[in-house]
């Protein structure tokens, strides 16, 4: 503190006399105007000051300032860590739901066990200012947003921190969610969740939502394990049987979502078989052809079979007969397949099994009925009519 003063006499002031008093005093002295203290511990003082002339006389009344020394002790916050044990910069954005912070306090007249700490953490989810003694000060259970730690020293005095320190961060634990768009195998066919394709290849496009909030993804096949991949990915050469795609939506920062969208499928690249069992004429009842006999009936019956091994299944057969007179196709046909009323000629029957993919291989059968000029009126002859 400093201070300055005056002094009136009728013949003239020949100088003065300071003290101070308080924690930190000063003994009365001959002093001058300016009069400076410093090195002042916290406290209430009291400066007195008065004049004599040059014959002695002292003023009976000293002038007198009474003041309260008050040094504010200044806060510094030394880390911000996350719950992953991260740095989490001034401004900065953790993915965890918890910070930990420490700081510590200094003052020019007061040591540093001494002081006290009010701390406050204001954002969705706030606190009141409380007590935090120990230099450390831990938050969880942070909901998204955006938050303010502030902390302030108290001297023992009660000097607060008028500034007290500050630290501003984001909470984001929300990942993106992840939605497949799309699955189209190599022939240019969408599959459906759940179905069968007879392409080995298959390319999926997905997005995540909000897209705002997503920064990139990572896929799986068949538990292989995720790595970055971009929509439009596409996995060819696939193996027969069931597969399962997988992928997650990241954000900025690494947050991924936990529930990744799932797609599977199966491939199906193996044709079914198909087997004509046999062919009886007139019908099941009569007499067993072979495949290029000639008969004298005018009327088949065919039993046959598919076998799809470890694939889809059957779905259904198509039933096709060429010949002198015309049957239309049967796009669902089953065994046995009987025909009837068929003119002189040379016939073939074609079989498909067709599988839950459309694989549909095809089994034929060749004959000659001829009801009219046959060299022989038995069962069938391999003549020619």
């Amino acid at each position: 503190m400093t201070f300055t003063f005056t002094g009136t006499d009728n013949i003239g002031v020949d100088h003065f006399v300071c003290q101070l008093t308080g924690p930190t005093p000063s003994a009365a002295a001959n002093c001058t105007s300016p009069k400076s203290y410093t090195g002042l511990a916290d406290g209430s003082y009291t400066f007195s000051v008065y004049a004599v002339d040059a014959a002695g006389n002292a003023d009976p009344t000293p002038a007198t300032w009474t003041f309260t020394v008050g040094v504010a002790p200044d806060t510094i916050i030394d880390s911000a860590i996350d719950g992953a044990n991260t740095n989490i910069a001034n401004g900065g954005t953790t993915p965890t739901n918890s910070m930990t912070f420490t700081y510590h306090g200094t003052d020019a007249n007061d040591a540093a066990n001494t002081l006290t700490f009010t701390c406050e953490l204001t954002g969705p989810t706030p606190t009141s200012q409380f007590d935090c003694n120990s230099g450390t000060a831990q938050f969880t259970d942070l909901t998204d947003g955006s938050y303010t730690f502030s902390v302030f020293a108290t001297d023992p005095a009660g000097n607060a921190d008028p500034t007290p320190a500050t630290w501003s961060f984001n909470v984001d634990i929300t990942p993106p969610d992840t939605i497949i768009d799309s699955a189209i195998d190599g022939d240019s066919n969408a599959v459906a969740p759940s179905g069968a394709t007879p392409s080995n290849s298959i390319t999926f496009e997905f997005s995540g939502i909000p897209a705002s909030d997503t920064s990139g993804f990572e896929c799986d096949i068949d538990g292989s394990g995720f790595t970055a991949c971009t929509s439009g990915v596409q996995f060819t050469s696939l193996a027969d049987g069931q597969h399962t795609f997988q992928v997650r939506a990241l954000d900025a920062l690494g947050n991924f979502d936990p529930t990744p969208a799932s797609f599977t499928w199966i491939v199906d690249t193996i044709e079914p078989t198909t087997t004509i069992l046999s062919a009886f004429v007139p019908d099941n009842s009569g007499f067993a052809i072979n495949d290029g006999d000639t008969t004298d009936f005018h009327s088949i019956e065919f039993n046959f079979e598919g076998n799809d091994g470890s694939g889809t299944g059957i779905n259904h057969f198509v039933c096709n007969l060429s010949g002198p007179t015309s049957v239309p196709t049967d796009d669902n046909c089953s065994s046995p397949k009987f025909y009837d009323n068929l003119a002189d000629g040379t016939y073939t029957f074609t079989v498909k099994a067709v599988d839950n993919v459309g694989n549909d291989p095809s089994a034929s059968f060749t004959w000659t009925s001829c009801t009219s000029s046959c060299t022989s009126s038995g069962r069938y002859s391999n003549t020619i009519c």
